[in-house]
């Protein structure tokens, strides 16, 4: 099978290797779609990056099964959720596997979906609903991440703000109307993205470079603030400024150099919330939505490459809402 070895500074080798042994409860999994997440943006682009197979955003259809378990059988098209708990601790028993202290991730501790087969757990395994496409399935975790950071924050009927319009700012703005949220305001610098968030429908949209103090913010009072960008400074210190007081502060970014400003979080008496993952049931309710079209994801796809492109797919995806790698397709 051909697989895309990351080689540090958005370089990587795709070169024939020997497809991966199964383990006892585990399918192989060929790939259909696997797509490029934020975060890979940054660690691939590392220029001492350990080689591996990366991707955890991924959808497939089993291939073979090993010994154990399972109602999957052979050709089941199916999503898959990255995270392998030990099965065991409290966490994993209560569906918040990310969570788990022994936690491995599929693109990182075990190989990914940059790939054309992959080993997973059956328990990791989720069917793909039929109105999905192979490509939208492959977004369902992404779509989870937005859902759990949306649920540690009471948003309905509030007043709602996301900093970012990648992939997870649009999504997280996608679940605040899901959940119920009074007004759903995003903020970048990107006029491309937030064309894209205003196409999506009821999200008003600010374009920080045109307005960088973020002047029309100043008569709407904001209960909740979601920051999905990461690694920016100042726009942490935008997202403490603008949420009102005794409001909620929802952290997805992070590697933030300057750390958090907490004289306003103090004085302002604000609630802070990391998020971090999801948990069984925000999949499977991902699933469901993107299922539904209540959460949309189709006009997020801006390039679709073969795995051999791999390079040139991570050079647009550093500047693009989602690029998806196909190493296999399904007619």
């Amino acid at each position: 099978m051909q697989a895309a070895f990351s080689l540090g500074s958005g370089k990587f080798d795709v070169h024939e290797t020997a497809r991966p042994d199964l383990l006892p409860g585990e399918a192989l999994v060929r790939v259909v779609a696997a797509g490029i997440c934020g975060s890979d943006k940054w660690d691939l682009a590392r220029p001492d990056l350990p080689r591996r197979v990366a991707g955890h955003e991924f959808a497939g259809v089993v291939e073979a099964v090993a010994d154990g378990k399972t109602d999957l059988l052979p050709g089941a098209a199916v999503a898959i959720e990255p995270t392998v708990g030990c099965g065991d601790c409290a966490a994993c028993r209560g569906g918040n596997y990310t969570a788990c202290r022994r936690a491995v991730s599929i693109g990182y501790g075990r190989p990914g979906g940059f790939a054309e087969y992959v080993a997973v757990p059956f328990g990791n395994l989720f069917p793909k609903p039929a109105e999905l496409s192979f490509v939208e399935a492959s977004l369902a975790e992404p779509t989870a991440v937005a859902l759990h950071a949306v649920g540690l924050a009471e948003v309905a009927e509030r007043s709602c703000l996301v900093f970012g319009a990648g992939a997870i700012g649009l999504l997280v703005a996608q679940a605040l109307q899901v959940r119920g949220a009074g007004a759903v305001w995003v903020v970048d610098v990107d006029a491309d993205h937030l064309r894209v968030a205003e196409q999506l429908g009821g999200i008003a949209t600010i374009n920080s470079t045109a307005d960088p103090a973020l002047q029309v913010l100043q008569s709407v009072p904001v209960d909740v603030c979601f920051e999905a960008v990461g690694h920016i400074d100042s726009v942490l210190q935008a997202a403490v400024k603008v949420v009102r007081p005794f409001g909620t502060l929802v952290l997805l970014g992070f590697q933030h150099p300057g750390g958090l400003p907490t004289n306003p979080v103090v004085f302002k008496s604000l609630t802070v919330r990391g998020s971090n993952g999801r948990t069984v049931a925000e999949f499977q309710q991902g699933l469901r939505l993107l299922a539904s079209g209540h959460i949309r994801v189709g006009p997020l796809i801006s390039a679709r490459y073969p795995l051999g492109a791999m390079e040139a797919a991570f050079a647009e995806a550093r500047g693009a809402l989602k690029v998806v790698i196909e190493p296999q397709t399904i007619q």
